[in-house]
């Protein structure tokens, strides 16, 4: 089994600092690559995880549901969907920086973390071309030194639930983007609801690992 590898970007220091982890199919959770590379299960490990399309080359089986056959698309983990790279942005980081990095990086929305890697909220492209919304409490962007003081709620789901409840979370709360965490909201994905559509296709034509065609 192919199991690419990830990472997350943050913006926010000079440099902007890279973490690569790996989604491991058999424990439906993010793992970094030095517990990747002690593990049991694994067969191949890239020369380097920076180079796109890096993956791990693994013996990891998927867990197997309870009860009868069940339909992939729905069932998976939407941790397994996850981009490649999640670009998230430092919560202490200028606006002025942040208009750079929404230049730089594709993404109607990014994710805003805290010193720890916690999701804080999310700050959205459109904040800086539309006008402030009647009743928000928020100071204007022309008003505003740090991201933290614009955030938005942010639509967030553990890295383990399945994409059926996804796909029901996104329609109840009208969203379009949802953020990835694991255990004490440590971003590790983001998921827009085309890509989750996308993704939903894509697993229902693939046959389970270590079925024949």
């Amino acid at each position: 089994m192919r199991v690419p590898v990830r990472s997350q970007l943050v913006v926010g220091a000079e440099v902007p600092a890279t973490r690569p982890w790996v989604f491991c199919p058999a424990q439906n959770r993010s793992v970094d690559c030095a517990e990747c590379r002690n593990c049991p299960r694994l067969v191949s490990f890239p020369e380097s995880v920076s180079e796109p399309g890096a993956y791990v080359e693994c013996n990891a089986v998927e867990p197997t549901p309870l009860g009868a056959p069940q339909d992939r698309g729905q069932t998976a983990p939407i941790g397994a969907l996850a981009t490649p790279r999640v670009v998230c942005v430092d919560a202490e980081l200028s606006v002025e920086r942040l208009s750079a990095a929404f230049r730089e990086w594709s993404g109607v929305e990014l994710p805003v973390i805290d010193k720890g890697g916690r999701l804080v909220g999310t700050i959205l492209r459109s904040d800086f071309v539309r006008a402030r919304r009647p009743g928000d409490a928020r100071p204007s962007f022309e008003q505003t030194h740090r991201v933290a003081e614009r955030v938005s709620r942010a639509t967030a789901l553990h890295e383990s639930a399945s994409v059926q409840h996804a796909v029901r979370v996104l329609a109840s709360q009208r969203a379009r983007t949802l953020i990835l965490v694991q255990d004490e909201y440590v971003v590790v994905g983001v998921l827009t609801d085309l890509e989750l559509l996308l993704g939903m296709s894509r697993l229902r034509r693939q046959p389970p690992e270590g079925s024949t065609p």
